[in-house]
């Protein structure tokens, strides 16, 4: 009988995947081509973006007809919230009609277009303008309060239609955003294998931690050229294949892997950080530091066979991330006005609320993680010097 009710939950708890876009395209001089992209989704488009955003990527576009001037919006929160998510729509009603919607800009941009796409029910193009998150890849939407406080993930029933990357666009975003970028590729790993420990096992899920684990080897082979070539705004091999890795690969591995691989510690700890750091402060940290941090401290708290983790860590403090908390306060403007223990108290509070995925690793409390973010600044391979 326990059997047969096990085989039952099996079957009926399988699978429910968002592997990918239909369409991913990268190469030099994508965006100059992106109407060909467009041909089978249509020829009346709305474009979502930030305005800064739209005058650095304009260039890109060898033209835009698809796009009419008063079918552009521009986006006015730092954040995706519902209250600007709600107001795309509006502004996507108020158009009128439309084949689909094009986004362009970094993560924020990609996860309010895609709230936005899904509730007015048209197809999404996707066209990233870092490469600091897998965000212009997956269906998954990170949800804030308006003053850029962390809320919930939307967890919408499809990816985006098409993707198109232009690398030399990416490129000129920055090395700062390309390495969060990996720290946030890195985590698909390492928390992939502190939510899959004492789990049943499954092809799929196997599958999404052997991407994942690939992904952070070419990483930690690769990043520090592409990180220095882009600081001298040279396109390399190593750049393309960085910005491939951190959007494509990084998004993979989480769309094929299913539930028993998802973020958690790191993740939560990245949350938390949005209770210090939003409002004004909202674009001091980027995701992928404060993530960086959250793999800091959970190689002081987790087993770490043949110290992998320790590793990795390492290579993101080479990188120029933090992974101690002394190490992301000191990337703020407000770094002088933060006391070291207030600012933990802050993090680990709000890295534990009852909707935070860390709950799944059962021994870590508020205080753990507390003593964890205090230690990072005491831990000899964690501590970097600013």
């Amino acid at each position: 009988m326990a059997e047969r009710e096990e085989l039952d939950d099996y079957l009926g708890s399988f699978l429910d995947l968002n592997v990918s876009p239909a369409r991913v395209i990268q190469k030099e001089g994508a965006l100059g081509e992106i109407e060909e992209c467009l041909m089978s989704v249509g020829d009346n488009f709305i474009l979502i973006c930030e305005k800064k955003i739209f005058e650095k990527t304009l260039p890109y576009f060898k033209n835009l007809n698809c796009v009419k001037e008063d079918k552009i919006i521009f986006t006015e929160s730092a954040c995706c919230c519902y209250k600007e998510t709600d107001r795309i729509y509006s502004a996507i009603e108020k158009i009128g009609g439309c084949d689909a919607i094009i986004a362009a800009g970094g993560g924020t941009v990609m996860d309010i277009a895609k709230i936005a796409a899904y509730n007015s029910r048209k197809p999404l193009i996707t066209v990233p303008t870092s490469a600091a998150t897998c965000a212009a890849f997956t269906s998954l939407a990170v949800v804030y309060s308006a003053e850029g406080v962390f809320s919930h993930y939307d967890y919408l029933n499809k990816n985006p239609d098409i993707c198109v990357i232009e690398p030399a666009m990416i490129m000129n975003a920055g090395s700062r955003l390309l390495a969060a970028g990996f720290a946030d590729s890195a985590a698909k790993y390492v928390e992939g294998v502190w939510s899959y420990s004492g789990k049943a096992r499954d092809y799929y899920s196997e599958l999404g931690l052997m991407v994942a684990y690939n992904l952070t080897n070419e990483i930690l082979s690769i990043g520090a050229r592409a990180i220095e070539d882009v600081n001298n705004n040279t396109m390399s091999r190593e750049v393309f294949e960085a910005v491939s890795y951190n959007i494509i690969a990084s998004g993979l591995s989480s769309g094929i892997a299913g539930m028993k691989i998802y973020p958690n510690i790191a993740h939560s700890i990245s949350n938390g950080v949005t209770a210090l750091f939003n409002a004004e402060s909202y674009l001091d940290i980027f995701h992928g530091e404060s993530i960086s941090l959250g793999l800091g401290v959970g190689a002081l708290l987790m087993p770490d066979e043949g110290d992998k983790i320790k590793a990795i860590v390492a290579a993101l403090k080479s990188f120029g991330l933090p992974v101690s908390l002394s190490g992301l306060l000191g990337l703020s403007r407000n770094a002088k006005n933060i006391d070291a223990r207030d600012a933990a108290g802050i993090i680990a509070k709000k890295a534990m609320a009852e909707n935070e995925s860390i709950h799944d690793i059962s021994f870590i409390t508020e205080d753990i993680l507390y003593k964890a973010l205090i230690e990072t600044d005491k831990s000899p391979h964690l501590t970097i010097n600013y």
